[in-house]
């Protein structure tokens, strides 16, 4: 299952009501969903070389200490949109 794939998925069961904190962060354990959690986006390309392993997800600040493992990493960029710039 791809990220944006499972994403999708645990988006769809916290509006039918299924208890998101059974979906925790791989790493750390946080719960997917809470006040804390901050959807994040990646490339499947990207989130392959992150989290080569099939199932799971991982909250943005795990993600960000897997990346900043990686050889080739750069830089890390955020963007944050809010309501009125989204069209």
């Amino acid at each position: 299952m791809t990220y944006a794939a499972a994403k999708a998925l645990f988006r769809e069961w916290a509006l039918r009501g299924f208890s998101r904190h059974d979906v925790r962060c791989l790493d750390c354990g946080l719960a997917y969903g809470g006040d804390d959690w901050l959807d994040t986006s990646l490339s499947n390309e990207q989130w392959r070389l992150i989290h080569p392993a099939e199932g799971g997800i991982l909250c943005a600040n795990c993600i960000v200490r897997r990346a900043s493992r990686l050889p080739r990493v750069i830089r890390m960029v955020t963007r944050i949109e809010f309501a009125e710039d989204v069209q």
